[in-house]
């Protein structure tokens, strides 16, 4: 199977390592690091092994890769409106397509640029750092949810069949991957996560989950936050257990200082991903009539933040 990963920061990279691993023919889509991956390849540093793509396929166009059996997007959501012009020359009438991006509406941004192919959508679970334009850091977690989106998809339950193809390549690549007929609930379990810590990470001054975590302030804002997002999400027909919120704390504990990827994209001073992650969610709050004042405060200051950097 023919892969291409668009967007080969740390989730691409690892993630698009893994697929190698697998068996997969994969290809790289690189700009800053296609030089480096050229000269020492590309390397993962895990302390579940180490691994080395020693002469790896990478190319700085999507020209150059041409049409594959699938296409793994991992780069930044603010990319998304330039998603139809990069995926058309890796994309033909069978090519899969599947994000790894955060947050609501990207499985739809495929679907309204490649209607007739396949989308799927993928939650990463992972604590990984790019250590280098072409190496990564792999520090913990690293489990995947894949399923389907359909047109239906935030009311009815979708049997995950192009997902799976991919889940088979990353399962023998040695990722713990699983595959769910109910994307939208899963969209939302993680979106518990990463709305109040890559939130609070940022509007808190810029500090890293440990921080957050044992500050009683903080952390009973990240507990409002966390369970009005599941309030919410129950709202829209998710049945997100409460305990859920308890669990996501407890998890985020081992990862001690542990920067998520809107703080670092904050800290250097790149565009954050507040409209899939904060803006989405809250619009739809909106339009169902949810009152979610914690979710729109925090919107709001980064909002603010952004507003004032790009000024």
């Amino acid at each position: 199977m023919k892969i291409a990963i668009v967007g080969s920061g740390a989730i691409g990279l690892f993630y698009g390592a893994r697929l190698e691993r697998g068996g997969a023919e994969v290809h790289f889509l690189l700009r800053s690091g296609l030089e480096e991956a050229k000269v020492r390849g590309i390397r993962v540093e895990s302390s579940e092994g180490n691994q080395e793509i020693r002469e790896p396929k990478c190319a700085a166009t999507p020209e150059e890769i041409g049409v594959c059996d699938g296409v793994v997007v991992a780069v930044k959501t603010t990319s998304n409106h330039h998603l139809g012009e990069l995926l058309a020359p890796l994309t033909g009438k069978e090519t899969r397509l599947l994000t790894l991006q955060n947050g609501l509406g990207n499985e739809e941004v495929l679907a309204e640029n490649f209607p007739e192919n396949p989308v799927s959508g993928g939650l990463c679970f992972v604590c990984l750092n790019r250590m280098s334009p072409a190496s990564v850091k792999h520090i913990g977690h690293g489990a995947l949810l894949l399923g389907d989106w359909g047109e239906n998809s935030r009311t009815h339950e979708k049997e995950p069949e192009a997902a799976a193809v991919f889940a088979e390549f990353w399962k023998a690549g040695g990722v713990d991957v699983s595959v769910t007929p109910r994307l939208f609930e899963a969209r939302w379990r993680k979106l518990m996560w990463n709305i109040p810590f890559n939130g609070l990470a940022v509007v808190e001054g810029g500090i890293p989950v440990d921080q957050i975590l044992s500050d009683s302030r903080k952390a009973a804002r990240c507990r409002r936050l966390m369970e009005e997002v599941r309030l919410l999400a129950n709202f829209l027909g998710c049945a997100i257990e409460e305990g859920y919120v308890e669990h996501q704390i407890a998890r985020t504990f081992p990862m001690g200082d542990y920067r998520p990827s809107t703080l670092l994209d904050f800290l250097a001073a790149k565009e954050m991903e507040i409209d899939s992650i904060w803006e989405k969610p809250l619009q739809m709050a909106e339009e169902a009539g949810f009152c979610a004042p914690e979710l729109a405060s925090v919107t709001a200051r980064l909002r603010e933040i952004q507003a004032a950097r790009f000024a």
